[in-house]
């Protein structure tokens, strides 16, 4: 596997990154009126949706490879008095139990790895969930990407906002099931975001639950 790498998050300094996408809000409603307790936000950064969560009432976990992520969560966290855990760590090898999270989120996050790296990610997600959690993911879709430096049929090499030169592993619709082994696809949606340099960014936002 390609070295996992973080984040430089000192370097961002985006709006985007620090406030919870739409999809959050929906998600803390749903799975708050199921009466799931325990979050992990999976690759989490600064913490935007591990602060919506909290102030949800989740006991949340911000889970992430970047020292200056964390920092930012806890701080942020600290600022309007709520209790966030923040756990250092690549996504490939989670340091949790198994089976201790109701439900899990990863936003634009875990698909920073390459085939190996998302195999290893996917099986820990699933791993460290409760028998029936629920997993939100998003995923890159191939639809509409580059077609030039793919290293293998799924990953290619993409310079990120931060600078850094990281793996990014890309799906097609047909892929889909396979790539999410072991879970149950409750819902699916092909999003393609408009960026402000009138750039399409395309991706899967998954919903699914432990089978």
């Amino acid at each position: 596997m390609i070295e996992t790498k973080p984040w430089k998050w000192e370097n961002v300094t985006s709006a985007y990154w620090r406030d919870p996408a739409d999809d959050a809000f929906a998600l803390a409603s749903r799975w708050k009126s199921q009466g799931r307790r325990t979050a992990l936000d999976l690759g989490c950064g600064p913490g935007r949706h591990a602060i919506l969560f909290a102030q949800n009432g989740f006991q949340v976990t911000g889970f992430d490879l970047s020292a200056a992520g964390l920092k930012e969560l806890a701080d942020r966290a600290a600022e309007l008095g709520l209790e966030v855990e923040t756990v250092m760590g690549d996504v490939v090898s989670l340091p949790f139990g198994d089976g201790v999270f109701d439900c899990a989120i990863a936003y634009q996050s875990i698909y920073h790895v390459d085939s190996g790296g998302m195999a290893a990610a996917l099986g820990e997600a699933r791993r460290v969930l409760a028998p029936g959690g629920e997993f939100f993911i998003t995923l890159i879709a191939k639809e509409g990407s580059p077609t030039d430096g793919f290293i293998d049929s799924n990953v290619r090499m993409k310079r990120e906002e931060d600078g850094s030169i990281l793996p990014h592993y890309y799906v097609g619709e047909d892929e889909l099931g396979p790539t999410l082994s072991g879970f149950e696809i409750l819902s699916a949606r092909y999003v393609r975001d408009l960026r402000k340099d009138g750039k399409a960014s395309p991706h899967y936002h998954v919903r699914a639950r432990k089978i």
